[in-house]
């Protein structure tokens, strides 16, 4: 899972130095995004085991699409599209393999598209399109786990949960509530999709040993 991971990391800012090396020259990855790839790497191990390989894969890829959005957003303050192209193609057969096998599939498919219609026609308009993609992502992923709505608005919760938490112990949160300083937004949002993994994981069965859901790739 490491190479995936950080596959697609090197893979996408090789790219970005081909294509766009004018924006390029502070493009790094950061000891905070290769230590985020890592814990990625022992998270889905923990999770699932040496069991369901496409599954991991696609997660994997997800988790890599994410730390290379941070680091694009972090550095160049952008978000490159094909970056939620390459994380759609490997999230959604994560969401059709659970509708399909799994119980309450079109359930799951309603909560989904209320949470995806209120991030593009309400929350975009709170914060950036690019940060409005990841939370559709992470849901379209968590949906594939078995998650619904409920854990897509935690996820959120989460996420702006820890931006006050570290904004506010730097001093950079206004009497409003307000950033005194925009900062990336990214980071969270990826922090906030390991730990509702995670928090899957320890509530599912207690073990974490097996994904809660009857989802099985052939």
């Amino acid at each position: 899972m490491s190479a995936v991971i950080f596959g697609i990391l090197a893979a996408g800012m090789w790219v970005v130095r081909r294509c766009d090396a004018e924006n390029a020259a502070g493009l790094k990855a950061g000891p905070g995004v290769l230590a985020a790839g890592f814990l990625g790497v022992w998270m889905l191990w923990w999770r699932f085991g040496r069991e369901e390989m496409l599954l991991r894969v696609l997660l994997a890829m997800v988790m890599g699409c994410l730390l290379f959005a941070c680091v694009t957003d972090r550095a160049l303050c952008q978000v490159y599209n094909v970056t939620w192209w390459a994380a759609s193609l490997a999230a959604a057969p994560l969401f059709w393999q659970s509708c399909r096998k799994g119980p309450g599939g079109g359930e799951r498919v309603l909560e989904l598209a209320l949470f995806l219609g209120l991030q593009l026609l309400v929350f975009a308009r709170m914060y950036g399109r690019a940060d409005c993609y990841a939370f559709c992502i992470c849901a379209l992923a968590q949906a594939g786990l078995g998650m619904g709505l409920l854990e897509f608005l935690c996820q959120m919760a989460a996420a702006f949960g820890m931006l006050a938490l570290v904004q506010g112990a730097r001093g950079n949160l206004g009497g409003d509530g307000n950033l005194k300083q925009p900062v990336p937004f990214l980071p969270y949002i990826t922090a906030s999709f390991y730990l509702m993994l995670a928090l899957q994981g320890l509530l599912g069965n207690g073990d974490g040993s097996e994904i809660p859901i009857l989802i099985r790739f052939p």
